[in-house]
């Protein structure tokens, strides 16, 4: 009866226990009211208590696409998002991915990523004091993260911000230590992060790609355009021939799109 309400009549499940609260829907068949009804709920909850949990969790016809956060406007803005994208009947993720040769990391026109990529290849993908110098001192405009995996995701065991990034510090700073399936605002580039991670972690190799599309930003769906440099990363006691500790990120802005990020 409840997957019928929610798939068929449009309708909004909602589970409270305590100071959590959670909020279900088909965006494919709910309607504008019932969307409005939602958001009406989530922020009447955040007025009783600031520090209330939510969850909401959106059916887009494949898969269910999740966000938890106490920032109810947040979740104001992937409620809108995750309808808009389902009123055009295409549920198939608009963010383009390229790969490119693993070659070009080291040929890329962006000296900070290049100092990054080298110190990684100088210390066999060790995360040493050479590597971490590289990533503190030498690349400091760009946003750079180390992940673990964790289960069917990927955790922020570091995460550092760039000044063209998507969000605001507010959001920034919630990364570190949370999951990327919980805490990315956009649940599609999130997916595309967990995707390239888990490829660089079978193959133990770098990998380069460029990247564009819509990213749901702080103020609202946004273009962006930028590359992705993925290293397999290992501790200094790790074994080399095992599988990675985690994956290295760099972003590198693509400077040829007005959006670059």
């Amino acid at each position: 009866m409840s997957a019928y309400a929610l798939h068929t009549l449009g309708w909004v499940r909602i589970v409270q226990i305590s100071r959590y609260s959670e909020f279900s829907f088909d965006a494919r068949s709910a309607r504008d009211l019932t969307i409005e009804a939602l958001i009406a709920a989530l922020r009447r909850h955040a007025r009783f208590d600031s520090h209330q949990l939510l969850r909401i969790e959106v059916y887009d016809g494949e898969n269910w696409q999740q966000q938890t956060s106490s920032e109810v406007e947040s979740l104001v803005t992937f409620v809108r998002y995750a309808c808009a994208r389902a009123s055009t009947g295409d549920p198939a993720a608009v963010l383009h991915q390229i790969p490119y040769s693993i070659d070009r990391i080291w040929t890329l026109g962006d000296p900070q990523v290049r100092a990054v990529a080298e110190a990684w290849r100088s210390t066999a993908g060790l995360l040493t004091d050479e590597l971490d110098t590289a990533i503190g001192r030498d690349c400091p405009d760009r946003s750079v993260k180390v992940m673990v995996p964790t289960e069917s995701t990927f955790r922020f065991d570091r995460y550092r911000s760039s000044p063209t990034g998507p969000w605001d510090r507010n959001v920034w700073d919630r990364f570190i230590g949370e999951t990327v399936r919980d805490i990315v605002p956009d649940p599609l580039l999130a997916t595309s992060v967990t995707r390239a991670g888990e490829l660089v972690l079978r193959s133990r190799t770098p990998r380069l790609e460029r990247c564009k599309g819509p990213v749901l930003a702080t103020e609202g769906l946004r273009n962006f355009a930028w590359y992705r440099i993925s290293l397999p990363v290992w501790r200094p006691e790790d074994d080399r021939t095992q599988t990675p500790h985690g994956v290295l990120m760099i972003l590198s802005p693509d400077w040829r799109e007005d959006d670059a990020a």
